[in-house]
């Protein structure tokens, strides 16, 4: 049975389809399906990125043997990449200006807020 939520991302009121999944999100919200598909639009951007870049850091014969995987398994291998601390996202000084936040952190796998 479908339910009325309010979407966390963009405001709108929506109803939740077969197949819906609820999100962490307070009692009464949720993700409405065009935010779902924008969110994943940029999660596939930013992998396929980072596909690229793996790709390049690669000597030739790993870089042939990475080239025979499809699209998904390169994903799944990226976001291992990741779990695994193999690779690791950092804010530059530039965006923590941009954001406001001051002095740049970086954020890794086990990092601790040492506040």
């Amino acid at each position: 049975m479908a339910k009325r939520l309010h979407c966390g991302c963009c405001g709108a009121d929506f109803r939740t389809w077969k197949g819906y999944v609820d999100q962490d999100q307070d009692k009464g919200y949720g993700i409405c399906r065009k935010c779902q598909d924008l969110m994943e639009e940029d999660n596939n951007a930013k992998l396929d990125d980072l596909r690229g870049k793996i790709r390049e850091a690669l000597n030739e014969k790993n870089r042939t043997k990475w080239d025979t995987y499809d699209l998904e398994t390169q994903r799944s291998l990226a976001i291992k990449c990741i779990e695994d601390g193999l690779v690791t996202f950092a804010f530059s000084p530039t965006h923590m200006e941009r954001l406001g936040l001051g002095q740049s952190t970086h954020l890794a796998r086990g990092a601790r807020d040492e506040s």
